[in-house]
């Protein structure tokens, strides 16, 4: 898994957890749009490469299993950004409604 699909994944999760079952229909669409709207400044900024506000999202402690089981953490984030290149991405290719 890339760095910038594991950097997506996280970030879903982490703002996803906060949504509680039973919302109103109001409730949910406000939720989708803060969820991709941080996807969006998250993906912008590995396109610019700004590892510091990509960091600035995640906890001291963050860890993040990836689909093939391996877990990364910020330390390894870190060593792999100069490896990262997003030049574009699609929304579509890691989320589904």
């Amino acid at each position: 898994m890339t760095i910038a699909r594991v950097v997506a994944v996280a970030t879903l999760c982490f703002v996803s957890s906060s949504l509680a079952v039973g919302q109103t229909s109001d409730q949910q669409a406000t939720a989708e749009k803060h969820i991709t709207g941080t996807l969006r400044q998250m993906y912008e900024a590995e396109k610019r490469k700004d590892l510091d506000f990509v960091l600035s999202n995640f906890a001291d402690d963050f860890a993040e299993v990836a689909g093939d089981g391996r877990v990364y953490r910020r330390e390894d984030i870190q060593a792999g950004w100069s490896e990262m290149s997003l030049h574009d991405y699609k929304l579509s290719e890691c989320c589904s409604s």
